[in-house]
């Protein structure tokens, strides 16, 4: 690995260079890949045989040192042989609740047979009513509903919350936000990720910036050096691939999904080291009767209290009615006009903020 990522040097900017070199090493590795992946049941099977073999010797007559050491070395070898081929179905199935263990190949397979077979969207009704089950009518029915989901408000200038109090953020934690990032830092936020999850765009699940930190260290110091002097991220470290996730079992109609993003691993770093640090602010700039984004609390426990009141107006026999509300853009839907006002009001009441 380390001669091949000498092999892959790239120029240009940081976070382009980085990317294209990662594509370099995936394109070195995929001949090692295919000649030590595919050939893992062969090279099982055989080691199998050979085994079986020594073991038939052995009821005729006792085994000389030699065969008995060669034994062991062999079931060493079938053993590491059938980690890697349950590491390789493991990450082509992306499941988090197998994690080691057993040989598991054949379910693993089964596994990602069957998710493709499930993944396969045959037919979906559109807005208008029709079924759409051609390829490209299917696509265009979603992305007509989302891109109608998403549409950003016309709103340039949300003056309807003008006279809110603002609650800003503390000078200090101002300045730990706009602080350098350090190497411990990035290093810490890597290894607090579930390293097993879905690789990213490119292949390269965060697990591989785990085992070759060392390795890639320097690259990945320059573009997050890079990115807080500039204050924007490449567009190449942004490539994302938009997957749909049914949110129910017999799904009909695109509002049945819910999209999300498989993002570069890089971008998931730094978007996890900011939130990281912006999380610290949040108790002083997030009101305290907030159930989402305060530590400890669930926006679940809605609906725990929402039960809760409905038992003592029921026990106290209080009259009301109930106003249920089906809230389709939520958090992350806010329009990025909004978002930069709110975080303009946040600066200009900072000592020698101007917004």
């Amino acid at each position: 690995m380390d001669r091949w990522w000498d092999l892959s040097v790239q120029k240009g900017h940081p976070g382009f260079a980085f990317i294209q070199r990662l594509k370099c090493l995936a394109n070195l590795i995929k001949p090692w890949q295919k000649e030590k992946f595919h050939s893992l049941s062969s090279a099982k099977e055989s080691i199998i045989r050979e085994v079986d073999a020594i073991d038939k010797k052995e009821l005729d007559t006792p085994l000389c040192q030699e065969d008995s050491d060669h034994r062991l070395a062999l079931k060493a070898e079938l053993s590491d042989l059938s980690l890697k081929e349950s590491q390789f179905w493991f990450q082509r199935a992306k499941k988090l609740w197998l994690k080691e263990g057993d040989e598991n190949s054949a379910f693993f397979h089964r596994i990602c047979s069957s998710r493709q077979k499930r993944n396969l969207i045959l037919e979906i009704q559109d807005e208008e009513g029709s079924i759409q089950n051609t390829n490209n009518n299917i696509s265009l029915a979603f992305v007509n509903h989302f891109s109608k989901l998403y549409r950003s408000s016309t709103t340039k200038e949300p003056l309807f919350i003008e006279n809110l109090e603002w609650n800003p953020i503390d000078y200090s934690d101002w300045s730990s936000l706009c602080a350098p990032f350090l190497e411990n830092e990035i290093k810490g936020v890597i290894n607090s990720f579930e390293g097993n999850k879905a690789p990213d765009p490119g292949g390269f699940p965060i697990s591989f910036f785990k085992s070759y930190w060392h390795l890639l260290k320097e690259d990945i110091l320059v573009l997050f050096k890079d990115f807080f002097e500039k204050g924007v991220i490449n567009k190449n470290m942004n490539n994302t691939y938009i997957a749909l996730i049914a949110k129910k079992k017999n799904y009909s109609h695109p509002k049945d999904f819910r999209p999300i993003s498989l993002t570069t691993s890089i971008y998931k770093i730094i978007a996890k080291t900011l939130s990281n640090r912006l999380k610290l602010t949040l108790p002083d700039t997030i009101s305290g009767n907030q159930l989402a984004f305060i530590k400890n609390r669930q926006i679940t426990d809605a609906i725990l209290m929402a039960n809760e009141a409905l038992d003592y107006w029921k026990v106290k026999m209080i009259k009301g009615f109930i106003l249920k509300l089906d809230i389709e853009k939520a958090f992350d839907n806010l329009s990025w006009d909004f978002i930069d006002f709110v975080l303009k009001k946040k600066i200009t009441l900072l000592p020698g903020g101007n917004g």
